[in-house]
């Protein structure tokens, strides 16, 4: 785990030590087929106001624009949450992405939400992205410029 330890040094940032999968270092670049589901029409909020909601009232692009966000690393610190810490197992921290200039394709197939496991009702603030992450090697000798 030494190693992957000092990978997570060399990208440390906001008092985490990120790892991200796909980063330019190693020439790795991946590609994303991404399943969102979500509510349409008028659902109403429950629990919760429009402001705390990630995906409500968004278009789709905007929405795929703050899952895209998520899946890499934050590049400002007010990108994180006030109390962002990682725990004693999040060392290093992995993520998808070093930043979204690594996404070679994206395929996105949206649909809507009917309901979500244990529940009895879908919510507008609910949503469900399966996202499949395929690497893509941009030259042979990838893995080689690890170390």
């Amino acid at each position: 785990m030494a190693g992957v330890e000092a990978l997570g040094k060399q990208q440390s940032m906001h008092g985490f030590n990120w790892l991200p999968v796909a980063m330019n270092r190693i020439a790795l670049r991946c590609s994303l087929d991404i399943l969102l589901l979500r509510p349409e029409g008028d659902v109403p909020i429950y629990g919760k106001s429009a402001d705390q909601c990630v995906i409500q009232g968004a278009d789709i692009d905007g929405q795929i624009k703050t899952l895209l966000d998520a899946l890499q690393i934050p590049p400002q610190l007010q990108d994180l949450p006030n109390d962002a810490r990682p725990d004693v197992d999040e060392t290093p921290f992995f993520c998808v992405l070093h930043n979204d200039r690594l996404i070679s394709e994206i395929r996105l197939s949206a649909k809507p939400l009917l309901l979500l496991p244990n529940t009895r009702q879908v919510r507008s603030c609910d949503a469900f992205a399966l996202i499949h992450v395929k690497l893509n090697h941009v030259s042979p000798g990838t893995f080689d410029r690890i170390l």
